[in-house]
């Protein structure tokens, strides 16, 4: 119960391998993404999104350049 009264605790690290992710799913999370910026590092290995979603991460980097991807 002491981690939950811990005040500016923030998710930086987001791992989402291997979560069969489409490119819907990569539009949506790239969609949330684009003004949160806490998160640094997005992990996406070994998904199933094609270049459609490589490109809706692309447009989410262009606004919000603190994430790793």
């Amino acid at each position: 119960s002491k981690a939950i009264n811990y005040k500016n605790v923030y998710l930086k690290y987001l791992d989402l391998c291997n979560n069969d992710l489409g490119d819907k799913e990569i539009e949506l999370i790239s969609e949330s993404l684009m003004n949160n910026f806490t998160i640094e590092t997005i992990i996406l290995a070994n998904n199933s999104f094609s270049i459609k979603g490589v490109m809706a991460l692309s447009k989410m980097i262009e606004v919000n350049n603190s994430i790793k991807v």
